[in-house]
């Protein structure tokens, strides 16, 4: 345990249960911290899973690479910006080609708001994870995990085979 200035202790080691459940790769800037997939990251710990953080700018092969040596359940991009959308469909594209068979998911301020006309212009996407998000994922992963259906979970949209989204 550790302590901030005004004494209050906290865990600082966010280890996952003795027994790790899923390895999940959270995606997205990293620059000065990203708070949103940091809180991602120690949900997912506290619930017994693996997470790991990785800049978007390592760029495809590099992130491949890293997949392949730990293939996570679900691959969570987290873009905020609609003008970053390109680089992280190029990552996305790339990662599929790879023979990445993850799913993935996206969340953030663009996709929570906008998935409608992200959705159809994203086609390596599984889901978006929209609004907050801890509570959404963590019961995306847990149904992905056991071989679920996940299409019914609140704060999902995810694109329909033929055309338009849910």
């Amino acid at each position: 345990m550790a302590s901030n200035p005004r004494g209050a202790t906290f865990d600082d080691t966010l280890e996952p249960a003795a027994t790790a459940g899923p390895h999940i790769a959270l995606v997205g800037y990293q620059d000065q911290g990203n708070l949103g997939m940091g809180y991602l990251a120690a949900v997912l710990k506290r619930h017994g899973c693996t997470a790991d953080m990785i800049d978007i700018r390592d760029g495809g092969e590099k992130i491949a690479a890293r997949l392949a040596a730990r293939p996570p359940l679900v691959v969570g991009f987290s873009l905020i910006f609609q003008f970053f959308l390109p680089q992280f469909r190029e990552v996305a594209q790339y990662l599929r080609a790879a023979g990445v068979a993850s799913h993935f998911t996206i969340g953030g301020h663009y996709p929570s708001l906008c998935h409608d006309e992200m959705l159809p212009n994203f086609p390596e996407i599984d889901s978006v994870v929209r609004y907050e998000g801890e509570e959404t994922l963590i019961e995306l992963v847990d149904r992905l995990h056991a071989g679920q259906d996940w299409r019914d979970i609140e704060g999902i949209a995810y694109p329909r085979r033929r055309g338009g989204h849910h």
